[in-house]
């Protein structure tokens, strides 16, 4: 009536049509890997801006190059070595 209907009554459509309900989430993003490549990406450019910020106040700052290279390589070793430090 409402435009409602309940999982209970999903899988009894299901089974009358010989099929098997399936649910789930899907990423925005397209797929699972493009979700874990994105929080890689943030998680590795906060860790190196933050290096990045230090070395600045030592005078000792990298180029905008430098820098997205080694996100770049923070990200590919976090998906590699650290998948659980993505979702702390």
């Amino acid at each position: 009536m409402e435009g409602s209907i309940t999982i209970k009554s999903l899988k009894e459509i299901g089974n009358a049509l010989d099929m098997k309900l399936v649910y789930g989430f899907i990423p925005n993003e397209g797929s699972l890997e493009k979700m874990i490549d994105k929080q890689a990406l943030e998680l590795a450019k906060s860790i190196v801006l933050r290096t990045s910020n230090t070395m600045k106040l030592e005078n000792q700052g990298n180029s905008d190059s430098r820098i997205k290279k080694a996100i770049r390589e923070r990200a590919d070793e976090i998906k590699n070595n650290k998948l659980k430090m993505l979702w702390d």
